[in-house]
């Protein structure tokens, strides 16, 4: 009889280490095609969230036949010099935005921002999705850069989502002067001029509070609620300001620019190499001296727009 043959039943050392480097190869081909498709995902949640601010604007816009102001405090003739918090914008949005809960909690037509923060400061750390990119979700859900003193020492909520202030103070979709602006105002047209867009959370951007501000501090009037056009985009460049005050600019962690709601609804994407001048005239009085995405920050200056938009 011939003897048996023993099967073999295992990988050499070789074929082992040829298999793992390969399955190595595949990993490193498929891990930026997995960080593109995750990247792309952020990009149209947070495009998404735009819009239904967006949606959330008109409706609001629908019943008071106004934007919401940039802020709000009650009662309306209690202090008015800053040293006492108020709401922002985005409460205002609440019960277009699926959040009337969250809006009843807090109550800005019955009582003021410092009530709610010895009452109830809880509901002022809630964080709302609709106000966060999901490419920013990796940091803290308050934000610890806008600490507020008075009355209480708290932090808020933080918010992707800032307004449009304007190329300049005031000469955006919101200001600090508590104005309503309906749509005859914009005598650019809504669909060239920005009602929002992003900012991020890091290097120095401070992103935003959807729930309100005040004047102490590193919180800042405005900062906080908005930003302004004659910054630059991301790096927020200023008229040579060393170093650029990044906290007053829009910003995204998204590759190649930010998304952006404008005055009629609709979402775009605007590259962070859209023309920009520096701060030159802000109030667009003296002729073409802005770049495109400084006029896109004016509801008025009648300039426009560059083809880069």
């Amino acid at each position: 009889m011939r003897p048996s043959r023993r099967r073999r039943t295992g990988f050499t050392l070789i074929e082992l280490l040829v298999v793992i480097a390969i399955i190595a190869i595949l990993i490193g081909l498929l891990l930026p095609a997995v960080q593109k498709v995750r990247a792309a995902a952020s990009r149209s949640q947070c495009s998404n969230n735009l819009k239904q601010i967006g949606v959330a604007l008109h409706n609001y816009y629908g019943v008071f036949k106004t934007f919401p102001p940039g802020t709000q405090n009650f009662p309306t003739s209690g202090p008015t010099d800053g040293t006492v918090p108020v709401y922002g914008w985005p409460v205002l949005l609440l019960p277009y935005l699926e959040q009337d809960n969250v809006y009843k909690q807090i109550s800005p037509d019955t009582q003021d921002l410092s009530t709610v923060m010895n009452k109830n400061p809880s509901v002022l750390k809630t964080q709302l999705s609709v106000f966060i990119c999901p490419s920013d979700l990796g940091n803290l859900p308050e934000n610890d850069n806008r600490p507020f003193t008075k009355p209480v020492a708290m932090n808020f909520a933080r918010s992707n989502y800032v307004g449009n202030g304007g190329n300049a103070d005031n000469t955006g979709l919101f200001d600090l002067k508590k104005t309503k602006l309906g749509i005859k105002a914009i005598t650019d047209g809504t669909s060239n001029t920005l009602a929002a867009g992003e900012r991020k959370s890091t290097d120095g951007a401070f992103a935003a509070l959807w729930a309100g501000t005040n004047n102490e501090g590193a919180v800042g009037t405005g900062q906080a609620l908005w930003a302004e056009t004659q910054y630059k985009m991301q790096t927020g460049d200023f008229a040579g300001t060393a170093p650029p005050p990044v906290a007053w600019a829009f910003s995204s962690l998204h590759s190649g620019g930010a998304n952006f709601v404008l005055c009629d609804g609709s979402v775009r994407f605007i590259s962070d190499t859209i023309s920009w001048t520096d701060n030159i005239d802000p109030a667009g009085t003296t002729g073409n001296t802005t770049g495109t995405f400084n006029k896109l920050g004016h509801r008025s200056d009648g300039q426009v727009l560059g083809s880069d938009f």
